[in-house]
């Protein structure tokens, strides 16, 4: 398991090479890790993601695919995501789907959770 994390470090530090898709799917496997250390480096890697590509498409994306683990990821996943996009909040604006990030960020408003539900007011 360590190998994969070290390749997931990787190829990221060396994503000056590569297009935009293959650096959103080396996230991708990060989101989806079910180690809570690789969630979270995915997570903070994002506004770099988008600031060397400020593509609507991408952003959409990658913000859906955010808003996707707020909903179902732990308290310290949501904290993170919240600083992603308060760090981001200039490409907020090229979210296509707003319904549907909205959607998905306010499932969590429901927990019986007191920090999920204070960290989705914020």
């Amino acid at each position: 398991m360590a190998m994969r994390a070290n390749i997931f470090n990787e190829n990221f530090l060396n994503e000056a090479d590569q297009d935009a898709n293959t650096v959103l799917i080396e996230l991708d496997k990060g989101l989806r890790s079910a180690k809570i250390g690789e969630q979270c480096e995915a997570i903070i890697r994002f506004p770099k993601l988008f600031e060397k590509y400020p593509f609507p498409i991408l952003i959409n994306s990658s913000f859906l695919k955010l808003a996707e683990l707020f909903r179902i990821g732990s308290n310290l996943s949501r904290l993170w995501i919240l600083r992603v996009c308060q760090q981001s909040e200039k490409h907020l604006e090229k979210i296509v789907n707003v319904e549907e990030f909205v959607k998905r960020i306010f499932m969590v408003i429901h927990s019986n959770d007191p920090v999920a539900r204070a960290l989705t007011l914020r």
